[in-house]
């Protein structure tokens, strides 16, 4: 996988490349440091939406301890969302329902291992130097170089939208972003849901939801 953009040359390509703005008296650092995070957060979740997980999706592999909370507060940097969960039944993993928990229902009291893939939080770093995709300073595995150029058109679009919403360049910058993102879909394998996709076999009675603000997992019964 090629080498990812720094967030100095993220910040350059934007200002110099996307919006001719070289010494930065329309669109300051702030600005671009701002756009470039929104634009993170929403391609990803186009990503999602596209039917494919998240491609900074990650495991984590916990006991549930019969409590029905699985805290996931110690995993840095934070949990954006949580895509699956399977539950281990012997030697197999069970894909576990996710829902909207309700007041009826129960917490699960079994002590379980549980898989969990979820999507992490991702921040810009502060150091110019550093990765624009990376974690304590080290690249993220599912970044590319594709993915950052539509990362950095996004940005660029948003700021050029607020002021300059009828220029030519905005409408240039809106083309490119479009082509940008199906770029990135199709260099992904799984990029289209399946047509008729297989129901998966789900664990009877067994249900998970998810809380950001608590960063936890609740596991629940529910006999309807």
């Amino acid at each position: 996988m090629a080498s990812g953009y720094t967030l100095g040359e993220a910040r350059t390509r934007i200002s110099r490349s996307f919006l001719d703005d070289k010494n930065n008296r329309r669109w300051g650092v702030t600005e671009i440091d701002e756009s470039l995070q929104q634009a993170i957060d929403d391609c990803r979740s186009e990503l999602i939406n596209e039917n494919i997980f998240d491609r900074f999706t990650e495991q984590y592999e916990v006991n549930s301890g019969g409590t029905g909370t699985v805290d996931l507060s110690g995993i840095s940097p934070g949990v954006r969302s949580v895509q699956k969960l399977t539950a281990k039944y012997g030697t197999a993993w069970q894909p576990v329902r996710g829902i909207t928990r309700g007041d009826n229902d129960r917490d699960d009291t079994s002590s379980r291992l549980v898989r969990i893939y979820y999507s992490p939080l991702i921040t810009i770093p502060t150091n110019t130097g550093h990765p624009l995709l990376s974690s304590a300073g080290v690249q993220l595995q599912g970044t590319s170089r594709t993915f950052e150029e539509w990362v950095m058109l996004e940005a660029a679009y948003k700021m050029c939208a607020l002021k300059e919403p009828k220029s030519p360049r905005n409408q240039m910058l809106d083309q490119q972003r479009v082509y940008a993102r199906t770029r990135c879909l199709e260099e992904n394998p799984n990029a289209r849901a399946r047509a008729f996709p297989k129901t998966p076999a789900y664990v009877p009675f067994l249900y998970w939801s998810f809380s950001p603000p608590d960063q936890a997992i609740y596991l629940t019964r529910r006999f309807v």
